[in-house]
């Protein structure tokens, strides 16, 4: 089995799979199981290997929501406070 044809697949129904997910942290159960339920002749750590393609080109794409850094009172950034 051609795993880069599996990511790139996952990645291209990545919208319909997703279904308005945009937090990649909510993503990863769903490109799981969409992995899991597509291809099960897949070892486990071969469907981790492909969730992480799928989640890093999905992340190069833009695809996921960037966390805004909130400004500090004094104009700097505030480096432990992520709103996201």
């Amino acid at each position: 089995m051609n795993m880069e044809r599996i990511i790139n697949e996952a990645a291209d129904e990545a919208d319909e799979v997703l279904n308005g997910i945009r937090i990649q942290k909510e993503a990863r159960p769903v490109i799981q199981e969409w992995i899991s339920e597509r291809h099960p002749e897949l070892s486990g750590p071969d469907r981790m290997k492909v969730a992480a393609g799928v989640l890093s080109i999905l992340q190069r794409e833009g695809f996921f929501e960037v966390a805004e850094r909130r400004t500090g009172m004094f104009g700097g950034e505030d480096a432990n406070e992520l709103v996201e």
